[in-house]
């Protein structure tokens, strides 16, 4: 019901559309996620189940730090990883955060996704992302 009184919720995220635009980016169902937030880590788990996901909030260290260990420890296990945000639970230095540790040239894509169950003409919701493939294989 929030979303029908222009308040969307975690009911209303569009997971469906965005699984489906992540695998058309790339994304290989696999590789590790690393979530900006913990619901969102865990509704991505649910739609890739072969998929180890996690959450660097900056609850339990530093975000750069977070990003800096789960992409470290994905490239030694020869995979790629999944970093992603939702725009209505980000802080805003989050990415100036993430990236001081992530490779050059490794710039976030945005996908705008209409909310769930929601009025008509309601803004979408923004997904920021970078999928960065296994070494040596294309994105």
């Amino acid at each position: 019901m929030a979303g029908l009184r222009g308040r969307p919720g975690e009911l209303n995220q569009p997971i469906r559309a965005l699984t489906q635009d992540l695998r058309a980016a790339g994304y290989d169902g696999r590789s590790p996620i690393i979530a900006a937030d913990h619901m969102l880590a865990g509704a991505l788990r649910t739609r890739f189940p072969a998929a180890p996901a996690t959450d660097c909030d900056g609850n339990e260290q530093p975000v750069a730090a977070c990003v800096a260990e789960e992409t470290a420890d994905a490239r030694a296990a020869g995979q790629g990883w999944l970093l992603i945000s939702r725009d209505d639970r980000l802080p805003d230095d989050w990415w100036d955060e993430a990236q001081t540790v992530l490779p050059a040239g490794a710039t976030p894509r945005v996908l705008a996704l209409p909310w769930r169950y929601v009025p008509a003409g309601s803004a979408p919701e923004h997904y920021r992302f970078v999928w960065h493939p296994p070494q040596g294989k294309a994105p």
